[in-house]
């Protein structure tokens, strides 16, 4: 071989080994290239998931404070609502307390004096019926508004109240009975029989009121009256007869005497009653 073709041998073996030398430096460096890549990568996707996380959290804390603000908001808002509505109830079952005892004792007085007109005894007796009823009505209002701690005492104060009123009822119809028996005497041709129970029961009850008289005698027939005057009425004819007997007897002074306690009870016990309700405002 002549020194053209070595030479040209050496040259193309160079050249061939230029070029693997040129691509496995190529592969080292794309390679290189690729774990960079991959790391920024990596570093980029934890950078991220590290940024949501802390936003995530921070949004939870946002959520669950604006949770907690609106609790409170709720709660206090509720707390008031409470304070509103038992303060009326309570209220309400006061005022209700007190028409119902100021109308019985407004009616007896009444029909003590002999004051209230015929044609309106049914209105007067109905006035204090309906006080009635919304009185119970505000105690139902009460128990369900509550707390049970109040409805002790309530019931107390509600007891006095009707107690009161059935007092004033008593007193009501007794004063009545006797004021119409006093009518049928003044008929004009009235029943014996009436006249005289009326005048022996006037007798009685002044026996009972002011204490016998001074002969044991004179007390013994005034009861002998009284009691042959009560056989001998016409029970079948007035209903008010029956009623008039009792007033005779003295039931009118004892209704009377059970108003008066219960009113003085109801007057003693409301304070604490009401000191009782300022508590439970106080701590709702």
């Amino acid at each position: 071989m002549n020194v053209e073709g070595i030479t040209a041998l050496v040259a193309a073996g160079a050249a061939v080994v230029g070029v693997s030398a040129t691509a496995i430096v190529g592969r080292w460096q794309l390679r290189g290239a690729l774990r960079a890549a991959d790391a920024t990568a990596r570093a980029g996707i934890a950078q991220a998931e590290a940024a949501s996380r802390a936003g995530i959290a921070q949004a939870e804390a946002a959520y669950r404070a604006a949770l907690d603000a609106v609790r409170a908001t709720g709660t206090e808002a509720h707390a008031q609502w409470l304070r509103t509505v038992r303060r009326e109830t309570y209220t309400l079952f006061l005022r209700a307390c007190h028409d119902v005892v100021d109308a019985a004792e407004s009616l007896a007085r009444d029909a003590a004096a002999g004051t209230i007109p015929r044609d309106q005894r049914q209105t007067r007796k109905t006035q204090l019926e309906t006080a009635l009823g919304y009185l119970k009505h505000c105690a139902t209002t009460l128990q369900v508004e509550g707390p049970d701690m109040l409805w002790t005492p309530a019931q107390h104060i509600l007891v006095l109240s009707n107690l009161s009123a059935l007092a004033g009822l008593r007193r009501f119809e007794l004063h009545m009975a006797w004021q119409d028996v006093k009518a049928l005497t003044e008929e004009r041709r009235p029943d014996q029989r009436i006249v005289a129970f009326y005048q022996a029961g006037r007798d009685y009850l002044d026996l009972l009121t002011y204490g016998p008289p001074s002969q044991q005698s004179d007390e013994e027939l005034t009861r002998a009256r009284f009691e042959t005057a009560c056989d001998s009425l016409p029970y079948w004819r007035h209903a008010c007869l029956e009623q008039a007997t009792l007033y005779a007897r003295g039931e009118a002074e004892r209704a009377q005497d059970d108003q008066r306690r219960s009113v003085a009870a109801f007057q003693r016990d409301l304070p604490n009653f009401i000191s009782s309700i300022r508590t439970v405002l106080e701590t709702t």
